[in-house]
């Protein structure tokens, strides 16, 4: 990759900068390109109250109070709501002919019209998400950051970026990031308890403390579940 490469995401976040002064920054900074599953979960534990806050809608794939209107109008259905010859018999005729294709001109504008405004603040509300992700994972992860933008473009405006569909994308991270790391760390910890020599007759302290320390850092990431306070303990070097 070259700097050619990076230079979308550096257009972006310029594009940040204004959006963050309108929203204050929204979502904390992104842990990293490659966040453990305790980053990851943290990070959205912060962040998907705020875009659920202020997306909601828009995450479960429904539109926004204020948008609703709108799209009845953009739905309108004029299928059987056409022009006709105009009807030059008498002046009243005429007349109204030319009112009814009139009416059919402007309704047909209305839809139109609604229908761009929709599909526009649409954009706009997703855009606004990209920008503040932009904002956060510019610092710490700009690889998957462009890979994003570039998955996520929107096809009609350029530098626009579907940001609801990149913050599904993060949430589907969570718990499948960063387990090769925390595997090996595990393995390392079991390891270093096992080739510890306690002296004879220690005190029990010596030996569950270190291992209660180890059971609380890496239990959460480890492959299997464990249910039971018995199960907990089966990963745990035997003493004898």
């Amino acid at each position: 990759m070259n700097l050619g490469d990076l230079l979308p995401v550096f257009v972006a976040t310029d594009a940040a900068a204004a959006s963050a002064e309108r929203n204050g920054g929204k979502f904390s900074e992104f842990p990293d390109e490659e966040p453990t599953v305790k980053q990851m979960s943290d990070w959205l534990d912060v962040n998907l109250p705020l875009i659920t806050k202020a997306h909601g809608e828009m995450m479960r794939g429904a539109l926004p109070p204020g948008l609703i209107q709108l799209k009845a109008e953009a739905d309108t259905d004029l299928t059987d709501y056409q022009p006709v010859a105009v009807d030059t018999t008498t002046t009243k005729t005429t007349m109204d002919s030319q009112r009814h294709n009139k009416a059919v001109r402007d309704a047909v504008a209305r839809k139109a019209a609604a229908t761009e405004t929709l599909l526009s603040s649409i954009r706009n509300l997703k855009n606004g998400v990209a920008q503040d992700l932009i904002e956060a994972m510019s610092p710490r992860a700009p690889l998957r950051l462009k890979a994003m933008l570039d998955a996520h473009k929107d096809a009609r405006v350029p530098e626009c970026h579907d940001g609801i569909a990149m913050f599904k994308e993060l949430i589907a991270l969570r718990n499948t990031t960063g387990l090769v790391e925390e595997s090996i760390d595990h393995d390392i910890a079991v390891e270093e308890m096992r080739d510890t020599q306690l002296a004879d007759g220690c005190a029990v302290s010596e030996f569950s403390t270190p291992g209660l320390a180890c059971m609380r850092s890496t239990r959460p990431s480890m492959p299997f579940p464990t249910p039971s306070r018995r199960t907990r303990w089966r990963w745990l070097p035997r003493t004898a």
